[in-house]
């Protein structure tokens, strides 16, 4: 039988409240250095955290750069957001990726120019390239035309990633850019839901799939009155 340790919740909770208002306090103290010495510390704490080979100690040290990053302007920060969507740490791309989406609602423009650096700057086989995708879906601009520059790439992950999205995003007019793909033999590895096993398909394929899915949708939209 197991025996539960007595736990005194209310000293837990005044603990917690403790930290956060700590948390608080030295994140408001951090921004009043100058932003260039805190993104390069920040950079500095990422690279650091990226190395450790204890991963629920990375995972925090990540996780709590993505919330101070919420608050330091610049490209830059944008920049390192998008290094830390590219973290194998799954919880550390999620902080990421809502942050991304945060800052965007009020700093669109510099999220999708973020964005379009990524594209040129990421190397292939980077997860940002496959999780940018979907951060797009989230944001409140044209989504077809921030989703189209990945369906080019050289890393064929990062296409099928934006096929999945516009898939996602259900609307027909990505039809036309999906075409092209439908030639492109190029091999990556899917996860099939209904056997949650991993299977090789072509981009063609995905593409294929893409566009009957949508052909679907824009017949749905057709037949509505």
């Amino acid at each position: 039988m197991t025996i539960k340790e007595h736990v005194d919740v209310q000293q837990v909770l005044t603990k917690i409240f403790e930290a956060e208002r700590t948390l608080r306090q030295q994140s408001r103290k951090l921004l009043q250095a100058p932003h260039g010495a805190v993104l390069g510390q920040l950079q500095t704490a990422f690279s650091q955290a990226s190395q450790l080979k204890d991963e629920q100690e990375a995972e925090l040290r990540l996780v709590c750069l993505t919330r101070l990053l919420r608050t330091v302007p610049g490209p830059g920060a944008i920049d390192l957001l998008i290094d830390i969507l590219g973290h194998d740490n799954e919880e550390a791309r999620q902080g990421a990726g809502f942050v991304l989406e945060d800052i965007a609602s009020e700093r669109l423009g510099e999220v999708r120019k973020g964005i379009e650096r990524a594209l040129k700057r990421l190397p292939v086989g980077s997860l940002a390239l496959c999780e940018l995708p979907f951060v797009i879906l989230g944001l409140d601009g044209d989504v077809i035309r921030m989703l189209r520059p990945f369906l080019s790439h050289q890393d064929p992950e990062a296409v099928a990633a934006a096929i999945d999205a516009y898939v996602e995003y259900a609307d027909p007019d990505a039809i036309t850019l999906l075409e092209p793909l439908t030639q492109d033999n190029r091999r990556v590895q899917v996860n099939i839901e209904s056997t949650d096993e991993e299977e090789s398909v072509t981009i063609a394929d995905l593409a294929a799939d893409a566009i009957d899915a949508l052909q679907e949708v824009a017949s749905i939209m057709a037949s509505e009155p």
